[in-house]
């Protein structure tokens, strides 16, 4: 068996902060179905939203996603997949509850494959930049 060990690591003011989560069954579905097939949509989005409601294995949208930003960078490096975004200073200037990952998404709400959703306490505002940075690393079991 494989473990799936996603995190979130929000760089923010000089200060990092890292918040595990799990993935949800839309990302096992989406990981399977690459595995088996060498297709799916990859990875597109990070989209955030101010609900602190737990997170549910049936999760399949955030509970309420307010911005998305594409995927800027999307890497491996050895052997942990890496999808990043940078916020900018008048951007997503709320308090950030819940932060989803998207596989094949457009800039429009909701959309994609939600792999992955993960509560946080950050507060945002206009004085401030923010980078996200989604981490899925595996393990044996």
């Amino acid at each position: 068996m494989i473990k799936v060990q996603p995190n979130v690591v929000i760089i923010s003011d000089g200060n990092t902060r890292r918040y595990k989560n799990n993935m949800v069954q839309g990302g096992f579905d989406w990981l399977v179905n690459f595995i088996v097939s060498n297709s799916g949509a990859v990875l597109t989005h990070i989209a955030i939203g101010d609900n602190a409601n737990p997170v549910s294995q049936g999760d399949v949208v955030l509970h309420n996603e307010l911005t998305r930003k594409t995927i800027s960078l999307l890497e491996n490096d050895n052997g942990t997949a890496y999808a990043e975004v940078f916020v900018d200073m008048n951007e997503a200037n709320f308090h950030w509850r819940e932060i989803g990952l998207f596989a094949g998404g457009t800039a429009e709400k909701d959309s994609g494959t939600l792999i992955a959703r993960c509560l946080v306490d950050e507060a945002k505002d206009s004085r401030r930049t923010a980078t996200i940075s989604w981490e899925i690393g595996f393990a044996n079991v």
